[in-house]
């Protein structure tokens, strides 16, 4: 198996306030010449800038808040961007947003919309970029717990599903919470995000796709067909490594011979495995001694573990992780595979 890659792939880009969204704020807030605005990203502030509204970016943190207090007029709109998912530390960014918010203003979060990922199984969203995933439910808690209240909530398109938060001061009586919040509770609460069912299905759900995509590639190698995923190489290669099957990336160009050669795929093994590099094999850079099990002897020419035998490690693994999910399914196991000309076990 081959996987071309493209470059650096951003896989869940966290959302950015448009122009349209700017326009719709601006209007809501009367925003104008004499309202300042901040933002802990200084890319988002453009649309602002742009109808003369004073917008500059700050530092996160309860100690810069103050300061910042202490200099400047406090915001009457704060973009907080998806800070309830990337915070280090989420109880001082949090203070730091009590504290800077002027009274009366709104700070505007975006948090990824976990009931959604959860349902369609998107956990190739999953991401060091985004380290937590709050749901609705544990979003309002953080806020309640430093006195902020989340009245307003939306869905926002794009690449993965995100939600967007309109929070006040607690002691803010002019912004009711809105029927949006009220109706999303309850679909969080009926989703079983409010205990462990929703994720031990999720866990299944994860489970059983990995073993899918596990049987489609060695249902292509038992048939000596080629499986190439082009465009999202990191992402297919993360894939395809957590079925066991280990891929050997691999970026494509063209052979010499100019216009209408043929591609073909950089970095190949030779047909000749006696011409490999010592320590370097098909199966990539975790071949070698003492980094997979079965690829060969110390100092010598590597060649990758067949995929069936990989496979059926892998089968293995994942059904043992299967069987301490609580809660499982009865009847789910992991599917078993053979090497070609044997039978079954």
């Amino acid at each position: 198996m081959q996987l071309a890659s493209g470059g650096a792939v951003i896989r869940d880009p966290a959302p950015r306030p448009a122009d349209g969204f700017a326009g719709i704020i601006a209007t809501r807030l009367r925003l104008g010449p004499g309202t300042p605005v901040a933002a802990f990203d200084a890319a988002v502030l453009a649309p602002f800038r742009d109808r003369d509204i004073p917008a500059q970016a700050v530092p996160t943190g309860a100690l810069s808040a103050l300061r910042l207090r202490e200099a400047l007029p406090p915001p009457v709109l704060l973009l907080a961007g998806p800070l309830l998912a990337t915070a280090p530390d989420l109880a001082d960014a949090l203070a730091g947003v009590r504290a800077l918010l002027a009274p009366g203003g709104v700070a505007v979060f975006d948090i990824p919309d976990l009931m959604a990922r959860l349902a369609a199984n998107r956990f190739d969203l999953l991401g060091h970029a985004v380290p937590a995933l709050p749901s609705l439910l544990v979003a309002e808690m953080l806020l309640w717990q430093h006195g902020l209240v989340l009245f307003e909530v939306r869905s926002l398109p794009g690449p993965g599903p995100w939600l967007r938060l309109l929070v006040r001061h607690e002691e803010d009586a002019t912004k009711p919470v809105a029927g949006t919040v009220l109706m999303r509770r309850e679909a969080e609460r009926a989703a079983g995000l409010e205990g462990p069912a929703a994720y031990h299905r999720a866990a299944v759900a994860v489970a059983e796709a990995r073993l899918a995509v596990l049987d489609l590639l060695v249902g292509a190698r038992r048939e000596g067909r080629v499986v190439a995923g082009y465009g999202a190489g990191s992402a297919a290669a993360t894939l395809a490594a957590a079925t066991g099957a280990w891929p050997r990336p691999a970026r494509l160009h063209r052979a010499s011979g100019g216009r209408g050669g043929r591609a073909r795929a950089a970095g190949q093994p030779s047909a000749d495995p006696a011409a490999r590099r010592p320590g370097r094999g098909a199966a990539g850079p975790d071949a070698g001694a003492g980094r997979h099990p079965g690829t060969g002897s110390a100092g010598g020419a590597h060649s990758p573990m067949p995929l069936e035998r990989s496979a059926g490690a892998a089968a293995a693994r994942t059904d043992n992780r299967l069987s301490e999910i609580p809660g499982r399914p009865s009847g789910l196991r992991a599917v078993t595979f053979h090497s070609p000309g044997t039978k079954p076990g």
